[in-house]
């Protein structure tokens, strides 16, 4: 019965102890520009973007320097290909920018609310 228990446990907290130890899937870039996502204009830093784990199909967007988070819908999946690099897309609209696209290394690409009418892409590289 003991042997029963311990066996057991350990099939219930393996999954749960492998989560844990799983690294954040996301990108971290610098941006140089001011851009809008999810309603909010945020300014120039360093940001790491990525889906949460919490909420399904939104991205947790994260000032790496103030902290401050907010989240963005994800439209849809948009490239069925896995990237090996980080990158993010943003619209540029006039002198706007606009998060639109994040390509998450060994994920398909995630799609997000951009510019409305017409604009640019400009690409940033993520650093990790």
């Amino acid at each position: 019965m003991k042997r029963t228990v311990v066996v057991f446990s350990a099939l219930v907290l393996l999954p749960i102890l492998s989560l844990a130890q799983m690294p954040a899937i996301g990108v971290v870039a610098n941006i140089e520009f001011s851009f809008h996502a999810g309603g909010k204009l945020l300014p120039a830093g360093t940001y790491e973007i990525k889906p949460t784990t919490t909420l399904e199909n939104v991205l947790s967007v994260t000032n790496t320097k103030t902290g401050q988070s907010i989240v963005v819908p994800i439209v849809t999946s948009i490239s069925k290909k896995l990237p090996s690099e980080g990158q993010i897309v943003f619209d540029k609209a006039g002198t706007d920018y606009y998060l639109a696209e994040v390509y998450v290394p060994g994920m398909d690409g995630l799609l997000v609310n951009g510019a409305p009418g017409q604009h640019t892409h400009v690409s940033v590289k993520s650093k990790k």
